[in-house]
């Protein structure tokens, strides 16, 4: 997990940015809660990725693979 601390030039409000990797082995929803509590007048984003599925396969059409 990576967190990162954006100060805005103008209204010098701070913001964070939390970057969950998916071999991070947390739950996002509960990182939400728990920042939402400890800092409540301060935005953040919590970016994340899982993978679920994968499939892989190949499709040919109109191909004769008969021999000659």
């Amino acid at each position: 997990m990576k967190i990162k601390e954006s100060v805005n030039g103008l209204t010098k409000e701070k913001t964070y940015t939390i970057f969950i990797r998916p071999e991070d082995d947390v739950n996002e929803f509960d990182i939400a809660q728990s920042f939402s509590k400890q800092y409540p007048k301060i935005k953040g984003v919590i970016a994340f990725s899982r993978i679920v599925q994968i499939e892989c396969g190949i499709i040919i059409v109109g191909l004769n693979l008969t021999r000659f």
